[in-house]
């Protein structure tokens, strides 16, 4: 089974996310729009964070193997109220 990290820095504006392996290794990164979880009941954030994690699977080479993929198991930790995520995640292959 494969670890992934997903780290979200999320803000009012817009929020930049990075991929990295098990060794902590930089595989992708994306970026979203506002992520500020007090707008319309956290909507916004949900779907920027989602796009943003988007793009960091697709450039590691990584979202189409897993869009399918029913044996994903994902672990999150909100770290901070000023929204830094971190988001692990086991795929078995």
């Amino acid at each position: 089974m494969t670890r992934y990290y997903l780290g979200v820095d999320g803000g009012g504006t817009n929020c930049r996310i990075r991929l990295a392996d098990e060794n902590l290794r930089t595989l992708g990164e994306g970026r979203g729009g506002p992520s500020n979880l007090q707008l319309q009941n956290a909507d916004p954030a949900y779907e920027s964070i989602l796009e943003g994690s988007k793009q960091a699977f697709a450039a590691a080479g990584l979202w189409t193997h897993l869009a399918g993929t029913p044996a994903i198991n994902a672990t999150a930790l909100c770290l901070s109220a000023a929204a830094l995520w971190v988001l692990s995640v086991s795929v078995e292959a």
